[in-house]
């Protein structure tokens, strides 16, 4: 895969800001992958205890979305554009499951630039 994520789980930062940094550092690398980030919205953290971040992904035949609540769960969704049958869903426990984000979104990105 050519990118990678750069930085890791840290106590200091959340990991909906992680993420949220993270997908707009990367828009331009993925977009050279064929993938378009459409939208990055952040949930008001006033009116949420537990705010969280979407990320939807476009590409010609696929519509992607990763979601990151504060509290470290993750949902990776993918839809075909033609059928809208969901291809790809993936909910985590990131601070159980992964202490290593390095790797986490390699599925999503493969997935969603997938042909078949």
């Amino acid at each position: 895969m050519e990118y990678t994520v750069v930085m890791g789980f840290r106590g200091d930062i959340t990991m909906d800001e992680l993420f949220y940094r993270w997908f707009n550092d990367h828009k331009e690398k993925l977009q050279k992958m064929g993938i378009q980030t459409d939208l990055i919205s952040k949930s008001i953290q006033s009116c949420n205890p537990n705010p969280s971040i979407f990320v939807d992904h476009l590409t010609s035949t696929r519509g992607g979305r990763v979601t990151v609540w504060k509290s470290g769960f993750i949902d990776m969704e993918i839809l075909d554009i033609q059928s809208v049958e969901l291809i790809f869903f993936k909910h985590l426990d990131l601070t159980v499951e992964y202490s290593d984000i390095e790797n986490l979104l390699d599925e999503y990105i493969e997935k969603l630039i997938s042909q078949s």
